[in-house]
C-alpha cells in the first residue's frame, strides 16, 4: 500500500457509512436460524491482506449472560494517550527492576527468557492495567527461577521484590493518571530501511562416475539491495511508536467502525509531504486542519494508545512477541468455511482477524470493536477460535470456563463451539485436561508437527520484511462442541486435512526452494525436497533466538534507567 493510497482511503466515505444501522442489525439477528445448516458466504482473502473486514459476527453470539449471579462489569473509561504514557514507564520500570534482579542472583547470567512476561500474565490485571500480584504469579516465577539456576532462597526473594515494585508502580501510576494536557499525538510519514538477502546463482556440473565424481562451481553473489518501506510514526511528547500502513489503515477503519460518530467526510484531505528521500527529519503533519478525511486528533489518541499498550506488552526487544502470535490468514478462512469461527477469544486490535474479538485490554481495545476480557464473556452459542497465550496459568483458567459455558449450552441445546489451538505440551495440565478430561465435549484432537507449520509474527505491526515465523513447537487443535454444534459443524477427514495444509509456515524462508505448497509442507529435513534445508536453517535461527535476546539484554542493561527518577543510573563493571 502506498501512501498516497492510504490518504485516500482516509477520506473514502466507508469509514463514515459503512457502519450497519441497528436496524439492519437486528434484522440480520432476527433472520439468523441456529438449526439451519447453511453459512453465510463471507470472502476468503487468505494472507493477501491484514485482515477480513467482510466477516460481521451475529448480533446473538455476542449476548453475554454470566453465569453466575453476579453483576455485569461496566465497560471500563477509554485510556487517553498522556495515561498511556504513565503506564508505559511504569512498566519499563518494572521490567527494569526484574531484569537487575536477577543479574544480581548468583547462578543466573541473566533472566529467563519471556520470564517476565509469564509473569505478568499470571497477575491480576488492576483497573489501570497494571500487573497486581498473587500467589499463582508467585508460585509460577519462583519455579521458573529455581529451574533457571536459581537458589530457592534467592528466587524468592525476586518474587516478593517484584511484589514490591509491582504495588509501588501502581501507586505511582494511580496519582498520575487524569492530568489534564494539550499535548496531542502527532502524525507523520517516514521511511525505514530493510536490507534483503544477497542471492547466488549456483551452476553445477558432476560426472555419473559415484567413486570420482568431478564438480565445478562458478558462484556470482550480487550486493543486497535496500528497500525502502513506508511507515506510520505517531509522537506524543518524547514517545514514539511505528507501524505498517497496512496496520494504521486496519486500526483508523475499526474505529471508525465502532463508534459510527467519529467523522463525516465530505472532503479529501490535504496533502501530505514525505520528504524521506533525504536524510533530513520527516515533516511532521499537524492536524487542526485535517477536519475531513484524514485522521482526527482524537483518532490518533486511540491508535497511539493501543500500540504503545502492546509494545509494551512485547517488551523493547519484542522478547515477549510469541504470546502475539496469530493464526495464518489461510487457516482462519479454513476454519470460517468449514466450522464457522467468526470470532476469536484471544486477540488485540492489531492481531486480530475480524471486526469482533476479546482481548486482554478493554480500556484500550473496546474502541476497535473488543468485547473485553474472554474471561468476562459468556456466549451462550456461537464457534469460536482461541489461541490463548502460551501461559500454563492462562491456558487452564480458558480451558476451566469453557468447560462451564460449554455445560450451561448443552443444558439450553445450544450450538456452541470453540476451536482451541494451544503447544502440543503432554505435561501441561491445561493440555492434559483437555486432551482426558473434557469429555463428552471434546470431539476431536489434531496435532500438527512443528516441522510442518507457522504463525503470524505476534509483533507484526512494526515488520515489514517478513509477518510470519515458524513455529518452535508441535500445535495441538481441540474440537470442543456440545451436542447440537457436533451436528451442525461436523468435523471430518477431509476437512481436518485442509486445515492441516493451511498451517504450513509462510515465511520466506520456508518457502525457498518449493516447487508446490505439498512440497513445502511434505519436505524432509535433509535439504530434499521442498527446501527443506531452508526450514532447518530458519529453525535453527529461531532456537539461537532467545540466546540472542539474553546478550541484547546484558547490553541495554549496562545503563538502567528508573522512569520514577530524572537521573540515569550507570552499572558498575
Amino acid at each position: 500500500m502506498s501512501v498516497d493510497s492510504l490518504l485516500a482511503m482516509m477520506s473514502a466515505e466507508k469509514y463514515g457509512d459503512s457502519a450497519p444501522s441497528s436496524d439492519a442489525n437486528a434484522s440480520s439477528s432476527d433472520s439468523e436460524s441456529d438449526a439451519s445448516d447453511s453459512e453465510p458466504e463471507y470472502d476468503l482473502p487468505s494472507d493477501s491482506t491484514i485482515w477480513n473486514s467482510s466477516v460481521t459476527i451475529a448480533q446473538r453470539w455476542l449476548q453475554s449472560t454470566p453465569i453466575t449471579s453476579h453483576h455485569h462489569r461496566a465497560p471500563p473509561k477509554p485510556t487517553q494517550a498522556s495515561d498511556e504514557v504513565w503506564r508505559f514507564k511504569s512498566m519499563t520500570f518494572l521490567r527494569n527492576k526484574f531484569d537487575k534482579s536477577c543479574n544480581d542472583i548468583d547462578g543466573l547470567s541473566s533472566p529467563p527468557p519471556q520470564a517476565f512476561e509469564r509473569w505478568v500474565f499470571n497477575c491480576d490485571l488492576r483497573l489501570n492495567s497494571l500487573p497486581s500480584w498473587n500467589v499463582d504469579a508467585d508460585t509460577a516465577l519462583c519455579i521458573e527461577l529455581k529451574q533457571a539456576g536459581a537458589h530457592t532462597k534467592a528466587a524468592n526473594g525476586i518474587a516478593q521484590q517484584m511484589k514490591r515494585n509491582a504495588n509501588r508502580a501502581n501507586h505511582t501510576l494511580n496519582n498520575a493518571i487524569g492530568a489534564s494536557t494539550k499535548r496531542q499525538v502527532i502524525m507523520s510519514i517516514i521511511e525505514r530501511e530493510v536490507k534483503t538477502e544477497a542471492r547466488s546463482s549456483n551452476k553445477s556440473s558432476s560426472s555419473s562416475s559415484s567413486s570420482s565424481s568431478a564438480t565445478s562451481t562458478s558462484t556470482s553473489t550480487t550486493t543486497a539491495p535496500v528497500v525502502h518501506h513506508p511507515m506510520v510514526r505517531l509522537t506524543y511528547g518524547k514517545t514514539k511508536v511505528h507501524l505498517t500502513l497496512d496496520h494504521f489503515a486496519k486500526l483508523l477503519e475499526m474505529y471508525r467502525l465502532n463508534n459510527h460518530d467519529s467523522i463525516e467526510p465530505t472532503a479529501p484531505p490535504p496533502s501530505y509531504t514525505n520528504t524521506n528521500n533525504s536524510k533530513k527529519r520527516p515533516r511532521s503533519h499537524s492536524n487542526d486542519a485535517d477536519d475531513q478525511g484524514a485522521p482526527q486528533p482524537h483518532e490518533l489518541d486511540a491508535i497511539f494508545t493501543v500500540v504503545l499498550r502492546y509494545n509494551t506488552l512485547v517488551g523493547p526487544q519484542t522478547q515477549g512477541a510469541g504470546f502475539q502470535a496469530a493464526l495464518n490468514g489461510e487457516c482462519f478462512d479454513v476454519l470460517l468455511k468449514h466450522w464457522g469461527a467468526q470470532m476469536e477469544c484471544f486477540a488485540s486490535p492489531l492481531n486480530s482477524r475480524y471486526r469482533t474479538f476479546c482481548s486482554a485490554y478493554a480500556d484500550t481495545d473496546r474502541l476497535f470493536g473488543s468485547q473485553g476480557s474472554f474471561f468476562h464473556f459468556h456466549p451462550l452459542r456461537g464457534s469460536f477460535e482461541a489461541n490463548p497465550p502460551f501461559v500454563g496459568h492462562v491456558m487452564l483458567k480458558m480451558v476451566t470456563h469453557m468447560l462451564a459455558l460449554l455445560e450451561r449450552a448443552t443444558s439450553h441445546a445450544e450450538a456452541l463451539q470453540f476451536i482451541v489451538v494451544i503447544p502440543c505440551w503432554n505435561d501441561d495440565a491445561a493440555h492434559q485436561r483437555l486432551e482426558h478430561r473434557c469429555l463428552p465435549h471434546m470431539r476431536h484432537h489434531l496435532v500438527v508437527s512443528q516441522r510442518n507449520h507457522g504463525y503470524t509474527e505476534g509483533a507484526q505491526w512494526d515488520k515489514v520484511d517478513s509477518r510470519f515465523r515458524i513455529s518452535t513447537c508441535d500445535t495441538s487443535v481441540f474440537f470442543l462442541q456440545t451436542p447440537k454444534a457436533a451436528s451442525k459443524w461436523t468435523v471430518t477427514t477431509e476437512k481436518l486435512n485442509e486445515l492441516r495444509t493451511s498451517f504450513r509456515s509462510k515465511h520466506r524462508g520456508e518457502e525457498s526452494g518449493a516447487s508446490d505448497g505439498a512440497a513445502a509442507v511434505l519436505g524432509d529435513d535433509t535439504g530434499e525436497g521442498g527446501g527443506g534445508g531452508a526450514r532447518t536453517k530458519e529453525r535453527k535461527r529461531y532456537q539461537d533466538n532467545a540466546e540472542i535476546q539474553r546478550q541484547r539484554r546484558e547490553a541495554l542493561h549496562q545503563t538502567q534507567v528508573d522512569p520514577f527518577k530524572s537521573k540515569k543510573k550507570h552499572k558498575k563493571n
